[in-house]
């Protein structure tokens, strides 16, 4: 059962199911890519542009990803008046 919305695995949307492993994976990149710079350049300073970078298209990615329009599905719309 997925913890977040209460669904049987098989129910939750297919988006849900992002493999921990790739997330646990890129959190134990970043704090190894820090150490590296902070090796070349003795400050954090690099490191911190590298995360505000990978934020920022982050964030760019979601937008584009995100849908245009809100498609009406039948039964889900409540009628005003």
């Amino acid at each position: 059962m997925d913890q977040r919305t209460g669904l049987q695995r098989s129910e939750a949307a297919p988006e849900d199911h992002l493999d921990d492993e790739s997330v646990s994976g890129a959190c134990a990149l970043g704090p190894w890519v820090t150490g590296v710079l902070h090796d070349l350049t003795g400050n954090y300073e690099s490191a911190f542009w590298v995360a505000m970078s990978c934020s920022v298209l982050s964030a760019a990615a979601i937008w584009l990803a995100s849908p245009r329009r809100v498609r009406v599905v039948g039964g889900r719309l409540q009628r005003q008046g």
